[in-house]
């Protein structure tokens, strides 16, 4: 059976093979380069809040301030990332275990938008506690 020169012709071409190649492989790659970005910025928003609630701690420990909202203005004065505005709870806890001395608890709940709308993520609530002991 003689070969029909113009679809041998057809079959050996590999013009739009590059093109599907970008077209099956570019969705993969797009959401990978952009979920990558999308965790190195929780985890940056979560060691940042960690900071803020370690200043505030340390201004309880250190400088003696126990109000809430004095507390709480030392922590938003640490996010640079992130918006104070998010911030969902900011609570204190001071709590006395043993004689002549207190335990500071600063607990900070933040909500986290993604920023790629694409990838179809939820808010992300990210949560921190940090606790430090004072002389009362």
């Amino acid at each position: 059976m003689p070969r029909d020169p113009r679809r041998s012709a057809l079959l050996a071409s590999t013009d739009g093979a590059t093109a599907v190649e970008l077209a099956l492989v570019a969705p993969v790659l797009l959401l990978l380069i952009f979920g990558t970005m999308e965790l190195a910025r929780i985890v940056g928003l979560r060691s940042e809040l960690q900071d803020a609630a370690t200043a505030a701690v340390r201004a309880a420990v250190a400088r003696g301030v126990s109000g809430s909202a004095e507390l709480r203005a030392v922590a938003e004065e640490r996010l640079w990332l992130g918006r104070p505005s998010a911030i969902r709870a900011f609570s204190v806890d001071i709590e006395s275990p043993a004689a002549g001395v207190d335990r500071v608890r600063v607990t900070i709940r933040y909500v986290a938008e993604t920023l790629v709308p694409l990838l179809g993520l939820p808010p992300i609530e990210l949560e921190v506690q940090v606790a430090g002991y004072r002389d009362s």
